[in-house]
């Protein structure tokens, strides 16, 4: 009894513990209550994405947000994952609901990464130390203060999870495929980037599983079939998002984001040395703490057993990889330029390096002296220190943003939905951005102001002296559906991406909406019963 009590206490604080600990790193992002747009309006695309997620379960566009014009980013960035941010932003306000969503993150962040971390190690100290070292780590510092990158550290929840489930698949525990398949879909409902160096993560593991093996042929066979499976699943669970998306891009050539030049965007092994003692996080590197362990690694990492040897290793073969050392410049016009910047896989290298610490702080408390006892407490407290300085220095630097954009308060709503960005519009549409502002007069026809009388209907009223055609600031997406006077229309599409309509002498009261199409629906019943079918026992994972 007493054991359990006491169990329960420790408990009780470790999520007290969390919950401080997530309100304190917003309020080192926030601490006047503001948004900080730093060096680019990511921070506005992610608030609209956000907003805009009103009537996403029955309609795609919402005229309400991304400056009216009927921008479906939902269509093509995955939305799932940041919903309660959207629930959060519209019962608080987008700053304030941004901000608790954040804490939200965090909090989960620690917590999936603690439970993760026991059930790996059987270590309550390991879980915490890998938990912290994880969560509050220089490179999600770098993602969550300086770039906002919100599917990218919404990600960080699930990579823990996924690794141990997957690490357990490995081991020949067939029942964590069912995990596997959960975890490693999130992520992409997250974050689509981030499923491209969560996989090379995974197959680095599976490799080094392989070799331990010697490629034994029963193994490979256990293998292929949890692999084929795993396809399976994923893509049937995923459907919901990659279907609408490759439907939209057969209809119409789409404006996807583009990829960096690697040649400006990676560093050299020197450079990331030597920014990696800097405490600004706008230099996005690894930091002096993981440095010091990558350090630590190649002292000590064939004094290891197999298990942490391995860790170590990945580790240095992923960070590497984000280096000139890796000929990035040779695959700039290859399929690999979707990555944008070789530095998105400091995110996994971010994962095999804290639990490689964890195991070292632990270990080095558990067996060693006095002074090893000290070492995880000198982490946790360095890491801290890193933390509020990156903070401060963010606090105090110059923005390249416009000053009339630079801070977001609570009461900007307005200044937020006017915000365009270029993603994921038809590609037509780039080439004159005119046809996408109201005008006052259409082919001789008055316009009355324009109404929107609700989010997901531009709705709008053309006084036409004669028959014409009216080119509409709206963007044509496939789904799109379009009344005159109640009547249902066939709308053209212009040379310029845009919506155009025929009218008729008089009144045209016009009614522009966005339906998902069957492909669509097919695609979310698809991903919907591919759901029930893993949460109920129905997905074959048994030998």
């Amino acid at each position: 009894m007493v054991k359990a009590v006491k169990k329960n206490n420790k408990l009780i604080g470790i999520i007290i513990l969390f919950v401080v600990l997530s309100i304190f790193y917003t309020y080192l992002m926030a601490p006047q209550h503001t948004l900080i747009a730093r060096d680019s309006l990511d921070g506005y695309f992610h608030l609209n994405r956000a907003l805009s997620l009103r009537h996403i379960w029955y309609s795609p566009i919402n005229f309400n947000d991304w400056g009216g014009v009927g921008n479906a980013t939902a269509l093509f960035y995955p939305w799932l994952t940041i919903y309660p941010m959207h629930l959060l932003t519209v019962i608080f306000g987008p700053v304030s609901g941004f901000l608790l969503s954040l804490t939200l993150v965090t909090f989960l962040t620690l917590v999936s990464s603690y439970i993760s971390a026991i059930k790996f190690s059987g270590e309550q100290l390991f879980g915490i130390l890998f938990a912290l070292i994880y969560t509050f780590s220089f490179i999600r510092n770098t993602s969550v203060m300086y770039r906002w990158g919100v599917g990218e550290y919404i990600a960080y929840i699930f990579i823990p999870p996924l690794f141990l489930c997957f690490y357990n698949l490995l081991r020949q525990q067939p029942k964590q495929l069912r995990w596997v398949i959960i975890f490693f879909s999130l992520i992409l409902y997250s974050h689509v980037l981030s499923i491209v160096t969560t996989s090379f993560g995974l197959c680095c593991v599976l490799f080094s599983f392989l070799v331990q093996k010697k490629f034994n042929r029963t193994y490979l066979i256990y293998i292929t079939k949890k692999f084929l499976l795993f396809v399976a699943g994923c893509l049937t669970m995923t459907m919901a998002y990659w279907g609408p998306m490759l439907e939209q891009k057969r209809f119409q050539t789409i404006n996807m984001p583009q990829p960096f030049d690697f040649k400006q965007v990676t560093k050299s092994l020197e450079q990331l040395i030597r920014y990696s003692f800097s405490l600004d996080f706008r230099t996005y590197t690894i930091g002096i703490v993981f440095l010091s362990t990558v350090v630590i690694i190649l002292m000590t990492v064939w004094l290891e057993k197999t298990l942490y040897r391995t860790i170590g290793i990945i580790s240095l073969v992923i960070l590497i990889m984000t280096t000139t050392v890796i000929p990035w410049w040779a695959l700039q016009q290859t399929p690999v330029s979707i990555i944008q910047y070789p530095g998105r896989f400091l995110n996994i290298f971010c994962f095999f390096v804290a639990l490689y610490l964890a195991h070292l702080c632990s270990v080095g408390a558990k067996y060693m002296g006095k002074f090893w006892r000290l070492v995880p407490s000198l982490v946790i407290i360095i890491l801290m220190i890193t933390l509020i300085s990156g903070a401060r220095i963010l606090w105090h630097a110059q923005t390249s943003v416009p000053p009339e954009l630079s801070v977001i308060r609570n009461n900007d709503l307005n200044k937020i939905k006017r915000f365009r960005q270029k993603d994921y519009y038809p590609k037509a549409a780039l080439l004159n951005t005119e046809h996408l502002i109201v005008k006052k007069e259409y082919n001789g026809g008055q316009i009355k102001p324009m109404r929107i009388i609700s989010k997901d209907h531009f709705k709008m009223t053309v006084k036409s002296t004669e028959n014409s055609k009216i080119k509409l600031p709206i963007l044509y997406y496939k789904g799109i559906i379009t009344r005159i006077n109640n009547q249902n229309t066939v709308p053209d599409r212009t040379k310029f991406g845009t919506v155009s309509l025929n009218l008729k002498k008089g009144v045209n009261q016009i009614d522009v909406s966005y339906r998902y199409t069957v492909v669509a629906k097919i695609s979310f019943l698809i991903s919907f019963l591919t759901v029930f079918c893993l949460f109920s026992n129905q997905f074959i994972i048994e030998e």
